[in-house]
């Protein structure tokens, strides 16, 4: 007969278990958001490579190709990093699923190293933290690169452009 204290121990187990979940949901919204960002990222560097292809010649186009040769490095460089914030973000799933199957696998072999689980997700959310660090690198370039942009904008197009 399962006792309210054994079955209380059982339920905390369970509970320890489903934790690293949330930890998963949040790793896996932040994946859905980079791939996003990452797809309009190609797009904007296939957008740019089309632009200098199809350049004209003269003052102007190499003008407007220089600028459009730094807007796609930047673009390059965020699409880079993108993918690497993809590949830890996944890292850190992988290692908060296994801190999840470490604390069963520890209670069903009576195991007492309890430090396994917490090492792995102090590993993950570790990673999270790295790759929320490289998702702010990331949008500071393409802060300065639609800043680059709209500076050859303004100089091309003077006018008002305060509203």
């Amino acid at each position: 007969m399962i006792t309210l204290q054994i079955f209380s121990a059982k339920l905390s187990i369970l509970s320890a278990m489903i934790t690293p979940a949330i930890l998963i949901l949040a790793s896996g919204q932040l994946i859905l958001t980079t791939s996003q960002r990452l797809a309009r990222t190609l797009d904007r560097a296939r957008k740019l490579s089309d632009s200098v292809l199809s350049s004209t010649t003269g003052a102007d186009a190499d003008t407007k190709k220089k600028i459009t040769m730094v807007l796609l490095r930047k673009t390059a460089r965020r699409a880079v990093i993108l993918q690497h914030v993809l590949t830890i973000l996944y890292t850190a799933i992988s290692i908060f699923v296994l801190s999840s199957v470490s604390i069963g696998f520890l209670e069903i072999f009576n195991l007492t190293l309890a430090w396994i689980p917490v090492v792995l997700g102090i590993a993950g959310i570790a990673f999270l933290f790295f790759a929320t660090i490289l998702l702010i690198i990331e949008t500071r370039i393409a802060r300065d690169s639609i800043m680059k942009e709209m500076q050859h904008i303004s100089q091309e197009y003077p006018g008002n452009w305060e509203e």
